[in-house]
């Protein structure tokens, strides 16, 4: 008989579905989430839904109107009798979780799932860094979305075993299936906006200052005159969007920025197989998943070395990693990625660029979670 497991997680987005369908495949396993949409960015829920293999539930608001208050993991535990329970990052709910597991089921397995980088480990203070130092004593492990995140957990905490990785991936083969249906929209845009014959340079993302643009549009404009055959296209809007126009028009590149705004399901497909070079400058990223989809895609990806998924990067084989702070690494980054990119010739998926399967990630996940 599979094990019973209980999720609770915020809320259903794209980058977490495969990982979903893939312990309501291993177990038993009931699905809450605290929100109808993700609070930072809002996505097609329903479209999302069609690609579950599970009926997701819904936790009701917390007491008090409170997000922390979710007293209802208590009614729901009891009623689902669960062997294992995962939450979410390090918060109020995972507490109640574990005061569930002390006073009603000392042997259930509690896992936590935190998309922490290195940098936003070491540099979480107060009140969240002592509720995190707690938790963790009581917690069976926790699921690390960066290998640098998860090394720095375990010289900090000194509990090898506790610290699980398993970045935020896609599965390869329904991501492929996707770009290949996205070809004639491709092939629209290629039209559209003349990109025959240029290299375009991919960002897909909110249009925010932790983004790092102005950086990347700065950047850009210093190499564009260089390689006129680049053009630049920021998918996304945000609250930055306007003073980011006006950052292109400054240095004179406003005709080759493209600025396609927000994009799901086949349109955002179709940029990644425009996307011949992919850049994520954040200067502050829990992991940035989106730098997975890219190398799915094909695309030669330069990432922030302070996201987690810089730790998909396999230099120079499939991408670089650089300083988000700095514009001059990133300018000699993009002349160099430049230097060696194909023109786009034709509406194309790129080959794979993601140095191991999901299955592998899968496997390894699922053989430590078994041993804890």
């Amino acid at each position: 008989m599979k094990k019973r497991l209980v999720i609770f997680h915020p809320a259903i987005v794209p980058y977490r579905i495969d990982f979903f369908n893939s312990l309501y495949q291993a177990y038993d396993a009931s699905f809450y989430f605290m929100y109808d949409d993700a609070k930072e960015q809002s996505f097609h829920q329903e479209a999302l839904k069609k690609r579950l293999d599970f009926t997701p539930h819904y936790l009701s608001p917390g007491l008090f109107g409170r997000k922390n208050l979710r007293l209802q993991v208590f009614s729901l535990l009891r009623h689902e009798k669960p062997d294992l329970v995962f939450c979410s990052e390090f918060n109020m709910l995972g507490l109640f979780v574990l005061c569930y597991k002390l006073f009603c089921n000392r042997k259930l397995k509690v896992f936590t799932i935190c998309d922490d980088s290195r940098d936003i480990a070491q540099k979480t203070k107060g009140l969240q860094k002592y509720l995190r130092a707690f938790l963790l004593r009581f917690y069976t492990g926790v699921i690390l979305a960066s290998k640098d995140a998860q090394a720095w957990y375990q010289e900090h905490f000194k509990k090898q075993e506790k610290f699980l990785y398993f970045p935020i991936i896609q599965e390869e083969e329904a991501f492929r299936k996707d770009l290949y249906e996205a070809l004639p929209a491709t092939k629209e845009l290629m039209e559209e906006y003349a990109l025959k014959g240029k290299i375009p340079i991919l960002f897909v993302g909110r249009l925010i200052d932790i983004k790092n643009l102005f950086v990347l549009i700065r950047a850009f404009a210093g190499i564009a005159d260089t390689y006129p055959q680049t053009v630049l296209v920021l998918v996304g809007e945000g609250e930055r969007a306007s003073a980011l126009k006006e950052e292109a028009e400054k240095h004179k590149i406003g005709n080759r920025i493209i600025f396609a705004g927000k994009k799901q399901g086949t349109a955002l497909y179709a940029w990644y197989n425009i996307g011949q070079l992919f850049v994520l400058p954040s200067y502050f990223e829990r992991f940035g998943a989106v730098a997975n989809e890219a190398l799915i895609a094909g695309c030669y990806t330069l990432c922030s070395s302070l996201a987690g998924a810089s730790g998909l990067i396999e230099e120079p084989e499939n991408g670089m990693v650089f300083n988000p702070y700095s514009e001059t690494e990133l300018k000699e980054k993009l002349q160099q990625a430049i230097q060696k990119s194909p023109v786009l010739e034709n509406a194309r998926v790129k080959a794979n660029k993601m140095p191991y399967a999901y299955a592998a990630y899968w496997e390894q996940l699922i053989d430590r979670i078994i041993a804890l």
